[in-house]
Formats: structure tokens, sequence, C-alpha cells
């Protein structure tokens, strides 16, 4: 759509004026150095065959899609999607959750949209390196909601197991990603400690 790429770069936005299906648009907005794809095309079949050709082109990349109808989820996930939404299956569960649990929605409601609505607190990952002062050391030790006032609420191991409110003897490992929750500028010190080695 002609209209919404010129819109797009007039807001300063990068945009192409492409068939983003085909290989050779894929590789000259630099599919191989890309991080993630989303395919939120207008059908299942062209974000099916968005995936597949992301993929050949990428095999490492992280792909997220949505899709219109329910039989299409394995289909994507087969393809190589890594995250698979539906809309009106979560709009209708969130509608739902703002009924049944008003509080715990609102909560999750204001954590996710946090910073769009100008407040200072947000969920973020941060991921474990092997060369991070974070790493072999338990949370006890590390104290980050003492000394940074950052709430670990998750730690995502490398295996991919989720552990949810993990105790004070757990101990964050290369690979790992910490959720945590905290207001911006405390999240970005806890970013700068992990990533330039400074002992927390």
């Amino acid at each position: 759509n002609d209209e919404k790429v010129e819109r797009a770069i007039r807001m300063g936005m990068l945009a192409v004026l492409a068939d983003s299906t085909r290989d050779e648009t894929l590789r000259d907005v630099g599919i191989d150095r890309a991080r993630g794809v989303i395919a939120a095309l207008a059908t299942d079949a062209d974000n099916l065959f968005l995936i597949l050709s992301a993929k050949n082109l990428n095999p490492d990349i992280r792909v997220s899609t949505r899709v219109g109808e329910e039989a299409s989820e394995t289909k994507m996930r087969r393809a190589g999607a890594d995250a698979v939404y539906m809309p009106y299956s979560t709009a209708g569960y969130r509608l739902a959750q703002s009924i049944l649990r008003p509080h715990v929605f609102e909560f999750l409601d204001v954590t996710s949209t946090a910073t769009a609505m100008g407040m200072n607190v947000g969920i973020e990952q941060i991921e474990i390196t092997p060369s991070s002062p974070v790493a072999g050391k338990s949370l006890a030790e590390l104290k980050l909601r003492t000394l940074l006032g950052i709430i670990v609420l998750a730690i995502r191991r490398r295996s991919g197991q989720m552990e949810f409110n993990p105790a004070a003897e757990a101990v964050p490992n290369p690979g790992d990603f910490l959720i945590v929750m905290g207001s911006a500028e405390d999240v970005r010190k806890l970013e700068s400690i992990v990533a330039s080695g400074t002992r927390v």
C-alpha cells in the first residue's frame, strides 16, 4: 500500500514498498542480518509463504505471526514460526479477564503499556552472558531488589524452562534470561551491569 508506506516514511519510520513474500525483497531489506520477522499479512497463506521464505534465507531468525484460523496455527509452527497469535482469541481472553480478574488484568495491562502511558515501570528480559558478573551468583548474593529496586519475576533457563518466582538460592547461568520488573532507569542500570562486567 503505497499510501501507508509514504505515511510511515513521513513519520520517520523505515519502510519499503515491495512484496514481502518475494525472496528478492527480503534480501534487499537485509534478511540475513535481521534478528526477527513479524508476519502480519492479510491472509494466513501469505504469512505462511513469508515464514518459509524468511527461514530459508536466515534459519536463525525469530518469527512471530498472526493467524486468522485456528487450524493454521500448526502449519505456521511447522513452517518455523516461534510465536503464533490469534487476534480474536487473544482479544476474547483479555475481555473475559477484564471482568473475571479486573485487578490482575489492570496490573498486567499497566506493566505492558506503562511506557506508552508515560509511567516509569515495565517488565524486561535481560540475557546473562558468559562474561557477566551476574552469572553463577545466587539472587540472594546479587541483592537486585535492595541495590537496584529490581524485582526478578522469573528466570528463563537456556533449556527453555521458565522458573517463576525464583527462590533466593536460584542461580542465573550464561544463556539464561532474567525476567525483571522495575523502573526504566533501574532496568537500564542492570542491563549495563550485565553487559559491561561492572560488579553489582
